[in-house]
């Protein structure tokens, strides 16, 4: 299985925090967000990991280099990073995944621990993405009573989001999904037909996978809030040094 770690963007909510760094090298106890990934992405078995850069790209070149504690680094550079988002990242990827090899496909701004990446989880021959039921708005993914996915919608509200919880089972988007080979092809078809509507690469691959996700069967991965944190401010810096459990 090969890891895609979409890369590209600035970080542009943690301030002068990126200035000198790509947000993913913003670190959380101590560790660099990339750092900790590779680290982790090793640990469960990844052996060659992608990552698409485009904001201060050299940096991750300079400061990774091509591989990574024996894990093998590959990059692909998003050159319009600044008007596009991560859907057309991710499509960039194409070339260096396999017609029908699974993927992990992962944001770079996620902090997790050992526990996120379950063993079992990766091993088996089911597409999952890894999400939680805690209250947090953003991408949400709709559950249904077979762990299914059925549906991913980015919600902004909290009221809206409170309403929707009292009839369906939403989780929040841990912003990482294991897809099997058999629908690599297909993703990156559906992906290149997305992206070919010009206002289509602004979008998260959120919004795309909510286009397919009927030809996906993929399924909710839920795991404590306690193993992973997305880290878009300084604030959520700070909230994930205090709740998660590195051990």
């Amino acid at each position: 299985m090969k890891a895609v770690i979409l890369a590209a963007g600035r970080g542009s909510r943690l301030g002068d925090l990126t200035l000198d760094r790509p947000k993913p090298f913003i670190d959380v106890h101590g560790t660099p967000l990339i750092l900790n990934a590779l680290t982790q992405l090793k640990k469960s078995g990844i052996t060659e990991v992608v990552i698409v850069i485009g904001y201060m790209a050299d940096y991750f070149r300079k400061n990774i280099g091509e591989s990574h504690e024996g894990l093998k680094v590959t990059y692909v550079e998003n050159t319009i990073w600044e008007s596009t988002n991560n859907s057309y990242s991710l499509l960039l990827a194409r070339g260096a995944v396999g017609a029908d090899e699974p993927m992990l496909i992962m944001e770079a701004d996620i902090f997790f621990n050992r526990h996120f990446l379950e063993a079992h989880k990766m091993a088996d021959e089911k597409s999952y993405w890894f999400c939680s039921g805690t209250h947090f708005t953003g991408s949400q993914v709709f559950v249904e009573a077979d762990n299914r996915i059925s549906r991913i919608e980015i919600i902004r509200s909290d009221e809206k989001l409170a309403a929707l919880k009292k009839e369906r089972t939403l989780c929040k988007s841990a912003g990482i999904v294991k897809t099997t080979g058999d629908k690599t092809n297909l993703i990156f078809s559906e992906l290149e037909k997305f992206c070919s509507v010009p206002e289509n690469v602004n979008y998260y691959y959120d919004v795309f996978f909510n286009t397919v996700i009927h030809m996906l069967d993929i399924y909710a991965n839920e795991m404590p809030q306690t193993c992973w944190y997305e880290i878009d401010t300084q604030e959520d810096r700070e909230e994930a040094e205090r709740i998660i459990i590195l051990d």
